[in-house]
């Protein structure tokens, strides 16, 4: 009776061993909500934007340097022909002297430093604008990348909700061409009636194909984009228990004035502002290459060029510069870029208008998911319904088996489009935050929304607060 206990309880032990090691597979590939937002910002586009930023910090830091000292170390050499004589009178007479020799040296260090160049100055203020522009960039690239992660993964869920209903149908089908052939050979169903399961049948395996390839390309493109490896996945944020709570947080966003950043402070406009500053900045510097251009150097040398040099000298030298032509280069390269700034304009205007008529779109959206989902809702408990009166219809022999099956797809159907719709009503929360420049960091943000609790709005804090941490 012990062994029996022992082996008893061993085997309860390696049970409990066995499903844990079971329960951790079947998490390996679970996708969640908040893994896609954290995988978002290591798509090949925010990283070329992270790294664009700091390409031109760097940029900007070499620019601010030539207003610093700089050390050199130089030697020169002069061969001089014909020789420069000097006559010297003597009591023999005249006799020639070299003043330069006809080869000479000349080396040392010299120390200079640019102390005032207006063009550079302006330069200097256009290169802070271009990193502005860059900061902005570096944000909006990052939520772009979030919203399409988003996208792409709601995606990827509604094919594979559309893949198991083929499935479900496509196995009800193929019971309800069974049942129709035992009914015809019996004589209880008609030669059209078996022909119909039979079109019925080939119908849900075609629909079953398209579903398959549909759920691979939509998971393909959302493993690429993530850059995750090729595997199944399963996705970790539909819960029953969170239906109610999408439902009030999508009433609260329609039915309230929400506070929203203004257009001109969303971080894509501000990119395109702060470069069509720069482009102005940049122009200015172009026409001011022509200015007076002020330096000093110390040296200190050891050459050979006269009878009368030493050793070592010291030179201070205070060197003012003046360009007075320059082909009119410079003022061709000023006229680009005001060019450039007017085509910038043009695209601040367009992109403004985009984004109101996004503002306006997101609301229709929201709203047309959420009547979606309340009518999905009511055929899925009609759906209910019909089922449980065509099982007790079945038991009681009042019905046959081809129409219980049937209810029985409608069910799946019903539950599917649930699902279908509950994926677009998160969808479009998400696009309706996105565009009134709220950022959306977790699942639990979208939670919150039911109890009223909005995230929190995109800042200039926010901004460089996010850039540091998103450092590699």
């Amino acid at each position: 009776m012990e062994g029996f206990r022992d082996r008893f309880t061993t085997l309860v032990l390696l049970s409990f061993v066995f499903s844990f090691i079971l329960s951790a597979i079947s998490q390996a590939g679970v996708l969640s909500f908040n893994d896609v937002l954290s995988l978002s910002k290591d798509v090949p586009e925010v990283r070329s934007a992270y790294h664009q930023l700091k390409s031109s910090e760097y940029s900007l830091k070499g620019l601010k340097s030539s207003y610093g000292p700089k050390v050199e170390l130089f030697y020169n050499y002069i061969y001089y022909q014909p020789e420069i004589l000097l006559q010297m009178p003597t009591l023999s007479g005249f006799i020639s002297v070299p003043i330069v020799y006809p080869y000479n040296y000349q080396w040392g260090v010299r120390v200079s430093k640019l102390v005032y160049f207006n063009s550079l100055n302006l330069g200097l203020k256009a290169r802070a604008s271009e990193v502005r522009a860059k900061e902005y960039t570096y944000l909006y690239k990052l939520r772009e990348a979030r919203l399409k992660a988003v996208e792409k993964y709601l995606e990827a869920y509604r094919a594979r909700q559309l893949l198991k209903v083929a499935k479900e149908a496509e196995g009800l089908a193929e019971e309800v061409y069974r049942v129709t052939q035992e009914l015809y050979k019996t004589g209880l169903a008609s030669k059209f009636e078996l022909l119909t399961a039979e079109a019925n049948l080939r119908k849900a395996q075609a629909n079953l194909e398209g579903a398959k390839e549909m759920g691979s390309i939509a998971e393909r493109s959302l493993i690429s984009y993530l850059g995750l490896e090729d595997g199944e996945l399963e996705f970790d944020i539909f819960d029953k228990a969170d239906l109610d709570l999408l439902i009030s947080g999508a009433e609260f966003l329609l039915r309230d004035e929400l506070p929203e950043v203004p257009i001109d402070e969303l971080p894509e406009v501000l990119a395109l502002k702060e470069s069509k500053r720069g482009l102005n900045l940049a122009s200015k510097a172009k026409r001011e290459e022509n200015s007076p251009r002020l330096a000093i150097a110390l040296e200190e040398t050891n050459q050979r060029a006269t009878l009368v040099s030493k050793d070592w000298n010291f030179r201070a030298v205070i060197s003012l510069s003046w360009p007075l032509f320059d082909s009119g280069s410079s003022e061709a390269e000023a006229r680009s870029l005001e060019e450039k700034e007017r085509a910038l304009d043009k695209t601040l205007e367009r992109l403004k208008s985009s984004i109101i008529f996004a503002r306006k779109a997101t609301t229709s959206s929201l709203k047309s998911s959420l009547w979606s989902l309340r009518a999905s809702l009511a055929e899925l408990r009609a759906a209910e319904e019909s089922y449980e009166i065509a099982l007790i219809r079945y038991k009681n022999g009042l019905s046959n088996q081809v129409e219980l099956i049937n209810a029985q797809t409608r069910l799946a159907q019903a539950r599917s489009a649930v699902a279908s719709q509950r994926a677009g009503l998160i969808l479009n929360m998400y696009k309706f935050l996105h565009f009134r420049g709220y950022e959306v960091r977790s699942w639990e943000d979208i939670l919150r929304l039911s109890k009223g609790k909005l995230p929190e709005l995109v800042t200039d804090e926010l901004l460089l607060r996010r850039g540091e941490g998103d450092e590699k």
